[in-house]
């Protein structure tokens, strides 16, 4: 019954690559999340690698990236995100990175994705909100389609 469909849905899936991708909080435009994961072959730890574009509370934009290890079966990740700023463009000038505060990616789908942040520091807050995928497909070579996944494909 769709109306019930996630009452009571806790579950989480493994972290793994075929979450990469683009992502956005619905209803927020003009700004979003770059992620990938990497399965690497051991004796090297899979990792998480992200970007949040978003805006300060001045307006300007504002970019932040992060990233962590998992090990294989994690369904979430933790880690530290740095606020970069005072690069060139197309230049060799460094940026500066400071660390802004940090995030845990929850997998809760295969195009859902929650994000807890902690930008106290900043003077931006803390709270959490759910992801979703730019375009809900599957990720190439990956069997991970999931049941809001397939319904979205189908257009109903």
């Amino acid at each position: 019954i769709p109306e019930y469909r996630d009452q009571h849905h806790t579950s989480e899936m493994q972290l793994n690559g075929g979450l990469s991708g683009s992502w956005a909080v619905p209803g927020i435009t003009n700004q979003g999340f770059l992620i990938s994961f990497e399965d690497l072959v051991l004796p090297a730890s899979p990792h998480v690698f992200l970007t949040w574009y978003t805006f300060d509370l001045a307006g300007n934009p504002l970019w932040f990236a992060g990233n962590t290890t998992f090990e294989m079966g994690d369904t979430y990740a933790s880690f530290d995100m740095l606020h970069v700023s005072g690069g060139s463009f197309m230049g060799t000038t460094e940026p500066d990175r400071e660390v802004a505060g940090a995030v845990t990616l929850r997998a809760r789908g295969c195009n859902d994705l929650t994000l807890e942040y902690d930008f106290s520091t900043m003077g931006l807050g803390q709270g959490a909100f759910g992801l979703k995928r730019v375009a809900s497909l599957e990720t190439q070579g990956y069997a991970c389609r999931d049941t809001q996944a397939r319904i979205e494909a189908l257009g109903q």
